[in-house]
């Protein structure tokens, strides 16, 4: 027995050895550039603002640990993408933005604007001028529809509705700013090809388990966890700490990339065994309410795509799929008695109303 046991783990030794061998051999065909490690920098945090895996960034470095100190040069992949141009436009910076909601506005990463910049940080200054790369790929064709805005619209909720960019609309209408107005008429482009990944395999098997209580649930609330780190096992550790017998607050756990998979939806205990959550003060809306929590502090930056798309994936399937009813939605702060700033002013509540209201 204990000889079989040890021609397993060496079987599982090698194969591991031969997954890093060979990610080491793909990124040694890609061209990097060096990054140097800052005050306050995480390995997950340069991974995220890069892009990146953090078992990636390890292999590309060879780390043997998650540990970096300041100083310490890592190598980074240059993102190359077959079959695309790049075009560049300046921005003035505005109050109130940040490096995060002028990459999102543009289609880009904050990375692709620090280069383009040679910024060492991701502090901007009111009046200061970018120079802001977008990428285009002419292979993918694209369709147009026509909006009219609506009360209450903003650019941002309608490219989040439409599956689309900020920048994307801009272009297709000659907009110079993403004020729009009550009865505009906009061209609103979308890819002829759907690139949307199916983020709801886990929480379909998990569900299909369980007796759901479809009369419970009335609504559905969204919260950020207000920490850019974290995942469902985390929390619930967390919220047993502070005395939640059940554990985990949240029926829901929308990973950033960091402690779980961008997008990834992590189910926790109180929606398997359909109890009631611990998200919000009342006891009575906790009664009636799914707690939908994304990881991140998006008071400081935006939600990912990845997050967004994981998110209202997970409510539409719900209402039409699951509780086969539509259910009211809110985020935290618009509850009555709520005294918080929760999901953050950068998460789309006024998109997802429109989705959902």
């Amino acid at each position: 027995m204990q000889h079989t046991r040890r021609q397993f783990t060496q079987r599982i030794l090698l194969a591991t050895a031969g997954c890093t061998t060979l990610a080491q051999q793909l990124f040694a065909q890609t061209s990097t550039t060096d990054y140097i490690v800052r005050k306050g920098d995480t390995l997950g945090h340069i991974a995220l603002r890069n892009e990146m895996r953090i078992s990636d960034l390890k292999d590309l470095n060879k780390l043997t640990s998650d540990t970096v100190r300041i100083g310490q040069k890592l190598r980074i992949p240059t993102k190359r993408t077959a079959n695309t141009t790049t075009t560049t436009a300046t921005y003035i910076v505005q109050p109130g933005d940040t490096l995060g909601h002028i990459a999102l506005r543009h289609g880009t990463a904050i990375s692709t604007i620090k280069h383009a910049n040679k910024l060492t940080s991701d502090t901007v200054r009111i009046g200061q001028t970018l120079i802001v790369p977008a990428t285009h790929t002419p292979s993918a064709a694209t369709a147009t529809s026509t909006y009219i805005v609506q009360h209450g619209d903003t650019l941002g909720g309608i490219a989040i509705r439409h599956g689309t960019t900020i920048s994307a609309i801009t272009q297709a209408n000659n907009l110079s700013s993403d004020l729009v107005r009550i009865g505009q008429k906009l061209q609103v482009p979308s890819s002829s090809t759907s690139t949307t990944t199916d983020l709801l395999a886990q929480v379909r098997t998990a569900t299909a388990k369980i007796n759901v209580r479809r009369d419970n649930w009335k609504r559905i609330v969204a919260h950020h966890s207000a920490i850019k780190y974290g995942n469902a096992k985390k929390y619930d550790a967390a919220h047993r700490q502070r005395g939640m017998q059940n554990g985990l607050a949240y029926h829901f756990v929308i990973g950033n990339g960091i402690d779980s998979g961008d997008g990834e939806i992590e189910v926790g205990p109180r929606w398997k065994k359909q109890l009631l959550g611990g998200h919000v003060r009342s006891y009575n809306i906790n009664l009636t309410a799914i707690g939908i929590c994304l990881v991140g502090n998006f008071e400081q930056t935006h939600p990912s795509k990845k997050q967004l798309d994981a998110f209202t994936q997970l409510v539409d399937w719900l209402q039409r799929d699951v509780l086969k009813k539509k259910t009211h939605f809110a985020g935290h702060k618009e509850l009555k008695g709520e005294q918080t700033v929760c999901p953050g002013k950068h998460f789309p509540l006024a998109a997802m109303h429109a989705r959902y209201d």
